[in-house]
């Protein structure tokens, strides 16, 4: 594959074979990918890097980290792609059809999430019909008002966390979140504080921390504390309890956003999430795991997990 530049073996470019996540070599202090559309179809790409004094930073691009790799996203052209010694930046745009994809799979996390509180209003108000005692139609009552709260949770966090918030603005009221975050958790046996001082959020980073604080919420399998925490614009989701459990696609992602795991409506979260740090140019680090108790006097016995969403210079 070749750029407008034309041979490299002719222009001094330097091939270096590259794909998500892969190794670039370090001793280039400045290298720029220009022009240089991904290869459809393909996981990987021949692609030719050169020097140049010229280039320009998006806003569509992050720094991936202290790791020395060079990645972008599949399906996506590059205009400018600039390397600076030895950090590399990350596309965040989706292919259009791997956002399809992700529109789907959290479609089909939301339907596996609200079927199941929905189905039990339904066979209530069945058994609400047929019975005629008193103190059964109070506890069929009392059922039917569980599920409809549980069903009225999840529909107002979904709004926040996948869909856009519409008539909102662009930016949401931290106790907004805060009651949306709370009632949902409620149901999980999970006891949420809120230690975030500002009192807007922008919707991409409220975005972020709802889809996160879902993914470390679900991972107190016996319930626990979940504590979001705001440290001038670096914010922190930790969860402990008594057990904590991560699925590996889950930590992979966490560990390195560019991991290959198979998308599925399990992990959704974190992919949306990942994609609206790299729109803000945030990072997402999982700075602490502790699976599951029983480790000190200190710490209660108790696991812990702990995410991370900081601008590069705070990680």
């Amino acid at each position: 594959m070749r750029d407008r530049a034309g041979d490299p073996a002719r222009t001094g470019c330097r091939r270096l074979r590259l794909s998500r996540g892969s190794f670039f070599d370090p001793c280039l202090p400045r290298v720029v990918m220009r022009n240089v559309p991904y290869p459809g179809g393909c996981s990987r790409g021949l692609l030719c890097l050169r020097r140049e004094r010229k280039a320009r930073r998006s806003d569509a691009l992050r720094w991936h980290g202290r790791a020395r790799r060079l990645c972008w996203a599949p399906g996506v052209g590059v205009e400018w792609l600039e390397v600076v010694e030895g950090l590399g930046f990350m596309a965040h745009h989706l292919a259009p059809g791997e956002s399809v994809e992700l529109a789907g799979l959290l479609c089909s996390r939301m339907a596996h999430d609200l079927v199941g509180p929905s189905g039990a209003v339904a066979n209530g108000l069945e058994l609400l019909r047929e019975e005629a005692d008193p103190e059964g139609i109070q506890e069929i009552a009392a059922m039917l008002e569980k599920s409809a709260a549980t069903l009225n949770a999840r529909l107002q966090f979904y709004r926040l966390a996948f869909g856009m918030a519409t008539g909102l603005g662009e930016e949401l009221e931290g106790r907004l979140l805060e009651k949306s975050l709370s009632q949902l958790l409620a149901h999980m046996r999970v006891t949420l504080s809120w230690a975030v001082a500002t009192p807007l959020v922008a919707k991409q980073e409220a975005r972020i921390l709802l889809n996160l604080a879902l993914v470390v919420a679900e991972c107190l399998v016996r319930g626990g504390d979940l504590l979001i925490k705001d440290e001038h614009g670096r914010f922190t989701i930790t969860g402990q309890g008594e057990r904590i459990i991560i699925p590996d696609d889950i930590e992979s992602l966490l560990k390195l956003p560019d991991a290959p795991v198979t998308p599925s409506p399990r992990n959704a979260p974190v992919l949306l999430a990942l994609m609206a740090a790299r729109a803000r140019g945030r990072l997402v680090t999982l700075e602490e795991l502790r699976a599951s108790g029983g480790y000190s006097p200190q710490d209660g016995g108790r696991g812990c997990l702990r995410v991370a969403i900081a601008a590069p210079d705070q990680a």
